[in-house]
This record gives structure tokens, C-alpha cells and sequence, in this order.
């Protein structure tokens, strides 16, 4: 039997948090050349352990969407439609697992994302003209 020794105190120098932070749902912006995918269009906590899983499911939905070979706009909207509700479901299940595993903050309210079957509403206004930019992830 080898000695048994007491537990190691950790190193407080190499000791640091992690602060984690959950994107916000947004409604569908005007479809252009350019889309996302993956944490670009929905960043969540790892708390569901889904980020990665949901990036390549993206990515095969994009690469689909586009492999018909037609129009790359009504395309590029349908992949957007579904990747905006698939992936703000999981940021949704991954902020609740945050907040009741990890002491996470829940996310800020955010205006609800209609499923991608779901007619717009009539507002009156143009929604967003393209993807946002520069904003960072909400704090």
C-alpha cells in the first residue's frame, strides 16, 4: 500500500472564471448571399452540450439547401427559417440547463422566435435588412 497524502490545495494563479453567456433569439433578418451558421447565428452555453452537434447540423442543412441547384436566395431563406428555430430551441434548453446546473444567469428576454412554419405577423415595418453585426454576444 503506497502513502496516502492529503489533498493538493489548487494553484489560485491558474484559477480563473469562465463567464458564459447565451445568445438572445432574434426574428429572421432579409436574405442575402451571405448567411451564418453554428455559434455565428446562435451562441449558447455548454450546458446542453449541443453547440458543436447543432454547427454540423448547420452546415448539412446549408450544404442541402444549396445542393438542388437552384435560386441560392430561396434557398439560403428556407436554411435560415429552420437554423433560426432549431437553433434558438437548443440555446433555450441550454440557457434553462445553465441556469439550473451551473448557477448561470438566465439569458435577457429576447422578442420569441416564431417556428419556421409560422406565418409573420402584420407590424407595419421592415425587420432587420441582414444579419446583425458588430453587436458581440449580450452580456
Amino acid at each position: 500500500m503506497g502513502s496516502s497524502s492529503a489533498p493538493q490545495r489548487p494553484d489560485l494563479d491558474e484559477v480563473f472564471p469562465l463567464e458564459l453567456r447565451t445568445s438572445v433569439p432574434i426574428p429572421p433578418w432579409r436574405t442575402t448571399h451571405v448567411t451564418l451558421l453554428g455559434d455565428a447565428a446562435h451562441a449558447m452555453s455548454p450546458a446542453a452540450g449541443a453547440g458543436a452537434d447543432l454547427a454540423l447540423r448547420d452546415a448539412a442543412a446549408l450544404t442541402a439547401a444549396l445542393a438542388h441547384g437552384g435560386p441560392p436566395i430561396p434557398a439560403l431563406r428556407s436554411y435560415e427559417r429552420e437554423m433560426i428555430h432549431s437553433g434558438f430551441t437548443a440555446v433555450r434548453i441550454s440557457a434553462a440547463n445553465g441556469t439550473r446546473v451551473l448557477g448561470q444567469d438566465p439569458p435577457p428576454s429576447s422578442p420569441l422566435v416564431r417556428p419556421a412554419s409560422a406565418p409573420k405577423p402584420a407590424t407595419g415595418r421592415a425587420g432587420p435588412s441582414a444579419p446583425p453585426r458588430g453587436r458581440g454576444r449580450p452580456r
